[in-house]
């Protein structure tokens, strides 16, 4: 027998094709997962584990819709990377052997190119210090505006003025309870002023340079630096 149109080589229907077949749809759904884009390539196929199915169903898994994409790493024309997907049957005609190193390329193919897809956002995630162009550590300031600087060049930076390098935003923030400028006991001597900005622990640094006691007392240093600069919290 031969699939075609009119006959269903895995479960003997004639009401479809191999490649409609619904039969055990549980079973070949989890196969249907490994080759997935989001789910699947998780782990290695081996071509053991393929050769010890009868060939009706490696002929079922190589028409199952994922099985079926080819994927190929893009860069479009701003740089980014993309993921464009073909669809190219898998010959069922082919005897066993051959059919599982087809099943096996496939996989071994699609997922090194998924894989590499994977980590361009964690790549892209290690921001640079706007200021010092490093990475940025394991400690990182971040201004209300959003932006992001190391430690060091923070301090230096509001050390010398009360504005975003980035952006100039104004980072001082009058504390509540202040009097106003108008208010007879606000003088400039005695403004405290407050600096919109918090210390975080970088999510994507791997290099974990200090401690939680290391860091805590290096963060009680910026800020003993900082009302040294007569800057108040």
């Amino acid at each position: 027998m031969s699939p075609c149109a009119s006959h269903c080589y895995y479960c003997g229907s004639r009401a479809h094709s191999i490649r409609d077949c619904q039969t055990e749809w549980q079973r070949f759904g989890v196969w249907n997962n490994m080759f997935c884009l989001h789910e699947g390539y998780k782990m290695d196929l081996k071509w053991d584990q393929l050769h010890g199915l009868d060939k009706k169903s490696l002929m079922r898994i190589a028409c199952l819709s994922n099985v079926q994409k080819v994927y190929r790493l893009y860069q479009d024309t701003r740089g980014e990377e993309e993921m464009p997907v073909k669809t190219v049957t898998i010959k069922l005609k082919q005897d066993k052997a051959k059919l599982v190193d087809a099943l096996v390329d496939r996989y071994n193919n699609n997922k090194e190119m998924v894989e590499e897809f994977r980590r361009e956002p964690a790549i892209k995630s290690e921001e640079d210090c706007p200021i010092c162009y490093d990475k940025l550590g394991d400690a990182v300031c971040t201004t209300t505006c959003g932006h992001k600087f190391c430690t060091p060049c923070f301090v230096q930076t509001v050390s010398r003025s009360h504005n975003c390098p980035m952006c100039r935003a104004n980072l001082k923030s009058k504390p509540p309870g202040l009097p106003s400028r108008s208010d007879e006991g606000y003088r400039q001597e005695s403004r405290p002023v407050r600096i919109s900005w918090t210390i975080d622990r970088n999510p994507d640094s791997d290099d974990r340079r200090y401690t939680d006691s290391e860091y805590l007392r290096r963060r009680g240093e910026v800020i003993d630096d900082l009302e040294h600069e007569e800057v108040g919290f």
